[in-house]
């Protein structure tokens, strides 16, 4: 099986960014405009709330997503770095991984999730206060469940375990998680029979 990596920040397309760019400038010129009449009783001229306006909405609509793309892309190189292999079993192989958090009371411990032809793996990275591997066999799952952060957010996954432990894992493409949860928990159900 082909080793996948999940939970990766989406791409914006070229309208997307022109389109947001032309918002940002727009809200922005109401804004100026408003405090400037709100506040010193006087609107400057048309020409330069729009040069302002379309300085403002190329740099937030354009310039913004790629100097948070390089800040976002060096942060998780970083944490890749400070994440350890996980510890595998003999005749173990990793299959599918991803960024995620963990709940351990009430810290959201950042790491990575992996799937393995065995098992579920989250290892931590050095910066969290908890740190360290957990792992939970597939067969050992008695069921998954989507929830939601803050009930709006569809970004966290529940694994209940048989012995009636929880893990609250929050991902990014959940429901790419979800699909590979549920294959690996049928299958593991089937070769127990």
């Amino acid at each position: 099986m082909l080793r996948m990596e999940i939970g990766q920040p989406n791409k914006m397309s070229v309208k997307a960014l022109i389109v947001t760019s032309f918002f940002y400038g727009m809200f922005y010129i109401l804004g100026i405009a408003l405090i400037d009449w709100l506040i010193h009783d006087e609107v400057q001229s048309l020409k330069v709330y729009l040069f302002s306006g379309l300085f403002f909405g190329i740099f937030m609509g354009i310039g913004m997503p790629y100097v948070t793309k390089w800040i976002t892309k060096r942060k998780i190189d970083g944490n890749k770095r400070s994440i350890a292999h996980p510890q595998l079993l003999p005749e173990e192989k990793i299959e599918m991984e991803g960024p995620a958090n963990l709940f351990r009371g009430i810290e959201a411990v950042g790491g990575k999730l992996f799937f393995t032809n065995q098992r579920l793996i989250f290892n931590s990275h050095k910066i969290n206060i908890q740190k360290g591997q957990t792992s939970i066999l597939y067969s050992d799952i008695s069921k998954v469940e989507k929830r939601s952060t803050l009930n709006i957010i569809p970004n966290r996954i529940k694994v209940v375990t048989r012995d009636q432990k929880s893990y609250h894992f929050v991902v990014n493409n959940r429901e790419e998680w979800l699909f590979e949860f549920d294959k690996r928990v049928e299958n593991s159900k089937i070769n127990l029979v």
